[in-house]
């Protein structure tokens, strides 16, 4: 018997995955619940929650109360973190620019400076051909 054949049991997975989507959206972006919980086993007020208790809590539609917003103290210090994140790509973007003769290799190499194009170098000199020896 196929399961597509019986329609109360078959449940698409694009709704399977929408709904498990949905939960995992809900439990992510909301602040964690601190304690509680109504269907941890021997639940205290005081015991953190586990995420399999509070996906069952979500499902029976009684969620715990929402827990504490991240302190404000830190906010600063992270923004200061992104800032100089960022500055150190942008420079890395646009070191180019200030380097001598304008390119990226840097140019000024070696002797002469000045921004004066390298010579070209001089092709490789073939390897010496070496004597067939004797195999025994």
């Amino acid at each position: 018997m196929n399961v597509a054949d019986s329609p109360g049991v078959a449940v698409p997975l694009s709704i399977a995955l929408v709904g498990a989507g949905s939960i995992a959206a809900f439990m992510a972006l909301r602040p964690w619940p601190g304690t509680g919980g109504t269907n941890a086993p021997g639940a205290q007020a005081d015991t953190p929650i586990t995420p399999a208790n509070y996906i069952v809590d979500i499902m029976e539609g009684n969620p715990p109360q929402a827990g504490t917003k991240p302190g404000q103290q830190d906010v600063p210090y992270i923004k200061a973190g992104l800032v100089a994140l960022a500055l150190a790509w942008i420079a890395s973007k646009f070191q180019w620019q200030f380097l001598p003769n304008g390119s990226p290799s840097g140019g000024g190499e070696g002797e002469g400076g000045g921004g004066e194009e390298a010579p070209p170098e001089a092709p490789p000199e073939a390897p010496p051909e070496l004597p067939d020896l004797p195999v025994e």
